[in-house]
Protein backbone atom coordinates (compact mmCIF):
# COMPACT_ATOMS: atom_id res chain seq x y z
CA UNK A 1 0.00 0.00 0.00
CA UNK A 2 1.48 3.43 -1.22
CA UNK A 3 0.29 6.50 -0.20
CA UNK A 4 1.17 10.36 -1.78
CA UNK A 5 0.23 12.27 1.71
CA UNK A 6 -2.86 13.54 0.68
CA UNK A 7 -5.80 15.01 2.59
CA UNK A 8 -8.88 13.02 2.57
CA UNK A 9 -11.10 14.08 1.27
CA UNK A 10 -13.68 13.93 4.66
CA UNK A 11 -17.02 16.44 4.53
CA UNK A 12 -17.09 19.44 6.45
CA UNK A 13 -20.46 18.59 8.22
CA UNK A 14 -19.16 15.18 8.80
CA UNK A 15 -15.62 15.92 9.76
CA UNK A 16 -16.66 19.01 12.52
CA UNK A 17 -19.00 16.05 14.41
CA UNK A 18 -16.25 13.58 14.08
CA UNK A 19 -14.06 15.79 15.72
CA UNK A 20 -16.46 16.64 18.43
CA UNK A 21 -16.67 13.17 18.93
CA UNK A 22 -12.81 12.65 18.94
CA UNK A 23 -12.56 15.44 21.20
CA UNK A 24 -15.73 13.83 23.98
CA UNK A 25 -13.62 10.73 23.51
CA UNK A 26 -10.20 12.07 24.69
CA UNK A 27 -11.59 14.07 27.60
CA UNK A 28 -12.64 10.76 29.28
CA UNK A 29 -10.32 8.55 27.81
CA UNK A 30 -7.02 10.56 29.47
CA UNK A 31 -6.57 13.76 31.51
CA UNK A 32 -6.07 16.82 29.79
CA UNK A 33 -5.93 20.48 30.30
CA UNK A 34 -9.65 22.36 30.66
CA UNK A 35 -10.88 22.68 26.79
CA UNK A 36 -8.78 24.87 24.75
CA UNK A 37 -10.34 26.50 22.08
CA UNK A 38 -8.74 28.25 18.74
CA UNK A 39 -10.56 31.21 18.29
CA UNK A 40 -9.60 33.27 14.89
CA UNK A 41 -11.31 35.97 13.99
CA UNK A 42 -13.49 35.42 10.93
CA UNK A 43 -12.07 32.11 9.99
CA UNK A 44 -14.34 28.80 11.27
CA UNK A 45 -11.20 27.47 12.88
CA UNK A 46 -10.18 23.66 14.78
CA UNK A 47 -11.47 23.09 17.96
CA UNK A 48 -9.86 21.35 20.83
CA UNK A 49 -7.50 18.45 19.06
CA UNK A 50 -8.66 15.17 20.77
CA UNK A 51 -5.58 13.71 20.81
CA UNK A 52 -3.11 12.91 23.75
CA UNK A 53 -0.19 15.02 23.52
CA UNK A 54 -1.98 17.09 20.93
CA UNK A 55 -0.60 20.40 22.80
CA UNK A 56 2.87 20.75 24.28
CA UNK A 57 4.37 23.23 26.02
CA UNK A 58 7.74 23.35 24.53
CA UNK A 59 8.33 20.23 24.68
CA UNK A 60 8.36 18.72 20.97
CA UNK A 61 8.95 14.81 22.36
CA UNK A 62 5.51 15.20 24.05
CA UNK A 63 3.59 16.24 21.05
CA UNK A 64 1.95 14.04 18.26
CA UNK A 65 2.72 14.72 15.24
CA UNK A 66 1.16 17.41 13.81
CA UNK A 67 0.23 19.01 16.83
CA UNK A 68 1.24 22.15 18.41
CA UNK A 69 4.14 23.44 20.53
CA UNK A 70 3.44 26.00 22.64
CA UNK A 71 6.15 28.33 23.85
CA UNK A 72 5.44 30.96 26.59
CA UNK A 73 7.37 34.31 26.17
CA UNK A 74 6.09 36.11 28.98
CA UNK A 75 4.90 35.81 32.25
CA UNK A 76 0.88 35.48 32.27
CA UNK A 77 -0.98 38.52 33.18
CA UNK A 78 -3.83 38.20 35.75
CA UNK A 79 -6.76 40.74 36.44
CA UNK A 80 -10.01 40.21 38.19
CA UNK A 81 -12.58 42.68 37.66
CA UNK A 82 -16.85 42.81 37.13
CA UNK A 83 -18.66 44.11 34.55
CA UNK A 84 -16.94 45.44 30.93
CA UNK A 85 -12.67 46.01 30.84
CA UNK A 86 -10.27 46.50 27.92
CA UNK A 87 -7.22 44.18 29.85
CA UNK A 88 -4.12 45.69 28.47
CA UNK A 89 -1.41 42.93 27.88
CA UNK A 90 1.71 45.46 27.24
CA UNK A 91 3.99 45.14 24.21
CA UNK A 92 4.37 41.97 22.31
CA UNK A 93 7.24 39.49 22.84
CA UNK A 94 9.32 38.74 19.52
CA UNK A 95 7.88 36.04 18.32
CA UNK A 96 4.93 35.85 19.84
CA UNK A 97 2.04 34.35 17.47
CA UNK A 98 -0.90 33.71 20.22
CA UNK A 99 -1.81 35.19 23.18
CA UNK A 100 -2.94 32.48 25.40
CA UNK A 101 -6.57 33.24 27.73
CA UNK A 102 -8.14 31.38 30.75
CA UNK A 103 -11.67 33.12 31.38
CA UNK A 104 -13.03 32.41 34.95
CA UNK A 105 -16.61 33.75 35.74
CA UNK A 106 -16.87 34.70 39.49
CA UNK A 107 -21.00 35.54 39.15
CA UNK A 108 -23.79 34.04 37.00
CA UNK A 109 -24.15 36.02 33.43
CA UNK A 110 -22.59 35.85 30.05
CA UNK A 111 -18.81 36.96 29.26
CA UNK A 112 -17.99 37.90 25.86
CA UNK A 113 -14.32 38.19 24.38
CA UNK A 114 -13.24 40.44 21.69
CA UNK A 115 -14.40 38.38 18.20
CA UNK A 116 -17.42 36.74 19.65
CA UNK A 117 -16.01 33.69 22.19
CA UNK A 118 -18.19 33.65 24.78
CA UNK A 119 -19.25 31.27 27.96
CA UNK A 120 -22.45 31.43 30.20
CA UNK A 121 -22.09 30.66 33.99
CA UNK A 122 -24.64 29.55 36.01
CA UNK A 123 -24.86 30.89 39.80
CA UNK A 124 -23.43 26.58 40.59
CA UNK A 125 -20.47 27.44 37.92
CA UNK A 126 -19.59 30.96 39.21
CA UNK A 127 -19.16 29.52 42.50
CA UNK A 128 -17.16 26.51 41.80
CA UNK A 129 -14.89 28.48 39.68
CA UNK A 130 -14.69 31.07 42.60
CA UNK A 131 -13.50 28.32 44.83
CA UNK A 132 -11.00 27.00 42.46
CA UNK A 133 -9.60 30.79 41.98
CA UNK A 134 -9.22 30.74 46.20
CA UNK A 135 -7.53 27.51 46.25
CA UNK A 136 -4.66 29.03 43.42
CA UNK A 137 -6.05 26.93 40.49
CA UNK A 138 -6.87 30.23 37.79
CA UNK A 139 -7.87 27.38 35.14
CA UNK A 140 -11.11 28.53 32.77
CA UNK A 141 -12.02 28.44 29.69
CA UNK A 142 -9.20 28.78 27.39
CA UNK A 143 -8.76 30.21 24.23
CA UNK A 144 -6.02 31.00 21.61
CA UNK A 145 -6.02 34.23 19.59
CA UNK A 146 -3.90 35.49 17.02
CA UNK A 147 -1.37 37.90 18.29
CA UNK A 148 -2.13 40.73 16.60
CA UNK A 149 1.02 43.87 16.10
CA UNK A 150 0.01 46.44 17.97
CA UNK A 151 -3.13 45.37 19.19
CA UNK A 152 -1.92 44.87 23.23
CA UNK A 153 -4.97 44.45 24.70
CA UNK A 154 -8.12 42.18 25.41
CA UNK A 155 -11.67 43.40 26.25
CA UNK A 156 -14.43 41.03 28.04
CA UNK A 157 -17.78 42.17 28.26
CA UNK A 158 -20.00 41.53 31.34
CA UNK A 159 -23.22 42.34 32.61
CA UNK A 160 -22.12 45.50 35.56
CA UNK A 161 -21.23 43.68 38.42
CA UNK A 162 -20.94 40.70 37.04
CA UNK A 163 -17.17 39.42 38.15
CA UNK A 164 -14.50 37.80 36.17
CA UNK A 165 -10.72 36.30 36.52
CA UNK A 166 -8.53 36.55 33.38
CA UNK A 167 -5.01 34.69 32.41
CA UNK A 168 -3.21 36.21 29.58
CA UNK A 169 -0.26 34.76 28.16
CA UNK A 170 2.19 35.76 25.33
CA UNK A 171 3.05 32.29 23.20
CA UNK A 172 4.34 31.54 20.32
CA UNK A 173 2.25 28.56 18.46
CA UNK A 174 4.50 26.01 16.19
CA UNK A 175 2.58 23.61 14.90
CA UNK A 176 4.50 20.47 14.31
CA UNK A 177 4.88 17.79 10.46
CA UNK A 178 2.51 15.04 10.30
CA UNK A 179 5.12 11.90 10.52
CA UNK A 180 5.36 9.10 7.52
CA UNK A 181 5.30 5.41 8.33
CA UNK A 182 7.64 2.89 6.12
CA UNK A 183 3.97 2.29 3.79
CA UNK A 184 4.13 6.37 2.73
CA UNK A 185 1.09 6.96 4.79
CA UNK A 186 1.35 10.17 7.32
CA UNK A 187 -0.35 10.30 10.58
CA UNK A 188 -0.89 12.32 13.61
CA UNK A 189 -3.27 14.52 14.69
CA UNK A 190 -5.68 16.48 12.58
CA UNK A 191 -4.61 20.06 12.15
CA UNK A 192 -5.44 23.22 10.62
CA UNK A 193 -4.05 22.19 7.64
CA UNK A 194 -5.84 19.10 7.25
CA UNK A 195 -5.93 15.34 8.12
CA UNK A 196 -3.21 12.76 7.71
CA UNK A 197 -3.59 9.40 6.51
CA UNK A 198 -4.23 8.20 9.98
CA UNK A 199 -5.47 9.95 12.86
CA UNK A 200 -4.43 9.85 16.59
CA UNK A 201 -7.03 8.06 18.46
CA UNK A 202 -8.01 6.80 21.84
CA UNK A 203 -9.51 3.13 21.03
CA UNK A 204 -12.28 1.12 23.36
CA UNK A 205 -9.74 -0.23 24.96
CA UNK A 206 -7.86 2.88 26.50
CA UNK A 207 -5.21 2.29 24.21
CA UNK A 208 -3.77 5.31 21.82
CA UNK A 209 -3.42 4.13 18.21
CA UNK A 210 -4.54 5.85 14.66
CA UNK A 211 -7.91 5.29 12.60
CA UNK A 212 -7.11 5.99 8.55
CA UNK A 213 -9.59 8.77 7.54
CA UNK A 214 -10.59 7.05 4.54
CA UNK A 215 -12.51 4.59 7.27
CA UNK A 216 -14.22 7.53 8.60
CA UNK A 217 -14.48 8.34 5.09
CA UNK A 218 -16.28 5.31 4.13
CA UNK A 219 -18.65 5.34 6.89
CA UNK A 220 -19.88 8.11 6.03
CA UNK A 221 -21.23 6.49 2.59
CA UNK A 222 -18.72 8.56 0.22
CA UNK A 223 -18.83 12.36 0.02
CA UNK A 224 -22.10 14.66 0.35
CA UNK A 225 -22.64 16.30 -2.45
CA UNK A 226 -23.86 19.03 -0.83
CA UNK A 227 -24.48 20.76 2.80
CA UNK A 228 -27.92 19.07 3.17
CA UNK A 229 -26.98 15.97 2.07
CA UNK A 230 -24.23 15.45 4.90
CA UNK A 231 -26.92 16.68 7.28
CA UNK A 232 -29.36 14.78 5.79
CA UNK A 233 -26.64 11.75 6.68
CA UNK A 234 -26.41 12.69 9.79
CA UNK A 235 -29.75 12.29 10.64
CA UNK A 236 -30.24 9.05 9.39
CA UNK A 237 -27.75 7.55 11.50
CA UNK A 238 -28.32 9.55 13.95
CA UNK A 239 -28.83 6.88 17.22
CA UNK A 240 -26.30 4.80 15.57
CA UNK A 241 -23.04 3.87 15.99
CA UNK A 242 -19.59 2.99 13.58
CA UNK A 243 -16.67 1.50 14.70
CA UNK A 244 -13.29 1.63 12.52
CA UNK A 245 -9.96 -0.39 13.37
CA UNK A 246 -7.38 1.00 15.36
CA UNK A 247 -3.61 0.70 14.09
CA UNK A 248 0.15 1.00 15.67
CA UNK A 249 1.34 3.92 13.33
CA UNK A 250 2.47 1.15 11.01
CA UNK A 251 -1.27 1.35 9.97
CA UNK A 252 -0.78 -2.64 9.85
CA UNK A 253 -1.14 -4.00 13.44
CA UNK A 254 -4.74 -3.54 14.63
CA UNK A 255 -4.71 -3.18 18.17
CA UNK A 256 -8.44 -2.02 19.36
CA UNK A 257 -11.24 -0.23 17.68
CA UNK A 258 -12.84 3.72 17.46
CA UNK A 259 -16.07 3.34 17.67
CA UNK A 260 -18.58 7.18 17.56
CA UNK A 261 -21.59 8.33 16.99
CA UNK A 262 -24.77 6.96 19.47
Amino acid sequence: MTSENRMPDLDPVFADGLRAALVDQASVAAPRRPARRRWWAGVGALGALAVAGGTAYAVTALVEPGGTVVTRLAEPIEVTRAGTWTVELGPRPDGATHVELSLMCLDAGRFVLDGGANMTCSAQDAQDQARRLAAGDPVGMGWSVVAVPGDGSVRVDAEPGAGWHLVATYVDETVTAWATNANGDTYGVANDTGWPDLVSVYATNGRVGYAYARDFQEAQGGTPSSPEEAAAWQEEREGTTVSVPVYESDGETVIGEFVFGG
